[in-house]
């Protein structure tokens, strides 16, 4: 027994730089990332970097962040407005600029890292939550370059009041990549024939996976 306690002890100090720590396990999680993928090499942002986000990838006038506000010891819920249900202004993807400054969080050295995960919750649609609420919503943890040398993607997770599924994991490989280009959220509007064609308001609350040390960035 005393060999297995110390056995566990050095794989922890292997993978957690260091510490030997007891975490509960997040069975919500531990679904969403690929089981051969040690938390150690999981990327994540913490809310304070989910904050810096600070550029529309989509068209002038697409869909748009209005508000983002910190969840305090969570995450950040933003608040993103879809003109309408048009191919064009139903998606956006919102990351950071790397326009100089702290936090801009490109150019920072991931080669140790397979995946890049967040969590995702859907919060409001239109300010109303409920079983009856029809539309899904497709979002995504999008970063570039990619494994396969992509400026940018994602691995979609929907979310829909209808289906009770409302949180999801959303997880990409970013194995063999070594810098960032680009990082932070996508979202779009999945079947726009659910969707007010004059505008909707949607809100997503976005936290970093749990119990995975957050690399400090420039």
């Amino acid at each position: 027994m005393k060999n297995i306690v110390i056995s566990t002890c050095v794989l922890a100090i292997t993978f957690i730089s260091g510490n030997c720590q007891r975490h509960e396990r997040n069975t919500t999680i531990a679904e969403g990332l690929p089981s051969q993928v040690q938390t150690s090499q999981v990327l994540t942002l913490s809310g304070e970097q989910l904050i810096f986000l600070d550029w529309d990838g989509g068209i002038s006038t697409g869909a748009r962040v209005v508000r983002k506000r910190l969840v305090p010891d969570s995450g950040v819920e933003f608040d993103i407005h879809f003109r309408s249900d048009e191919f064009g202004y139903n998606t956006i993807d919102y990351v950071s600029s790397g326009v100089g400054g702290k936090g801009t969080l490109i150019g920072f050295d991931i080669s140790d890292y397979k995946v890049f995960s967040l969590i995702f919750t859907l919060v409001s649609i239109n300010g109303a939550s409920g079983s009856n609420l029809p539309q899904e919503l497709v979002v995504g943890a999008v970063i570039g370059p990619t494994v396969d040398g992509r400026l940018s993607g994602y691995i979609p997770e929907t979310l829909s009041f209808s289906q009770g599924r409302t949180s999801a994991v959303s997880s990409i490989s970013i194995f063999g990549v070594s810098k960032i280009h680009q990082i932070g959220i996508h979202a779009h509007m999945a079947k726009p024939e659910n969707w007010g064609s004059s505008g909707n308001m949607v809100t997503i609350r976005v936290e970093p996976v749990k119990n995975i040390p957050i690399p400090p960035w420039p």
